[in-house]
């Protein structure tokens, strides 16, 4: 029985030994898998989603009645309105009759503008009457549109003027008083210095 005493004495000896290598094992790998973690995260470079600030615009090819046609940019979401102002506004002989105005606009998109068609005289002279300069040349009374008194539908019969424009006009001269000229048309958006010109003989501030 003595002989197995110092057996059993280093066995016991041992095995508090060996549970401390392994636990020192155990700690040492959890430290250094820390430290490793620790590192690669400082090492990740961080990335921080902006949100984009330009704003998408879409390019539209205009043309027909309007002053100034060719291609235009506008922004997304833009309505054929905008189209027709941003190429100089209607000209005088523009139809907007069967337009949709208010119509969203999408990116390479082509507008023409319809133009009206112009109706055949109804005035015929005889030819068996001989011409008399006296009588030729009759006042049938001023049929201009006086712009500072005329409603929508008045102003619609105007070549060029529709519902928006005929709308523009009316609320331009309810903010800043009646118009003094006809040159102050071109004060109205979408009446373009052209447009005036074609309008001039067909309307008076007057009366």
């Amino acid at each position: 029985m003595d002989a197995f005493g110092p057996v059993v004495q280093e066995r016991t000896e041992f095995m508090p030994r060996l549970q401390r290598v392994v636990l020192a094992l155990v700690l040492g790998l959890l430290v250094t898998a820390s430290v490793v973690l620790l590192f690669n995260r400082r090492d990740t470079p961080s990335f921080v989603i902006v949100p984009s600030t330009v704003e998408a615009t879409i390019a539209v090819q205009i043309g027909g009645a309007v002053a100034t046609p060719g291609v235009v940019n506008l922004p997304a979401g833009a309505r054929m309105i905008d189209a027709i102002d941003a190429a100089g506004g209607l000209s005088a002989a523009a139809d907007v009759s069967q337009l949709n105005l208010a119509a969203r606009l999408a990116d390479a998109q082509r507008l023409d503008i319809p133009r009206l068609t112009p109706s055949p005289e109804a005035t015929r002279v005889s030819s068996s009457t001989p011409t008399d300069p006296s009588t030729e040349l009759t006042d049938p009374g001023d049929t201009r549109i006086n712009v500072n008194t005329a409603e929508v539908v008045e102003l619609e019969t105007l070549p060029g003027i529709g519902p928006v424009l005929a709308a523009r006009i009316i609320a331009y001269r309810g903010e800043h008083g009646p118009f003094q000229t006809v040159d102050d048309l071109d004060a109205v958006q979408g009446i373009s210095a052209t447009m005036v010109e074609e309008l001039r003989p067909l309307v008076t501030v007057d009366g």
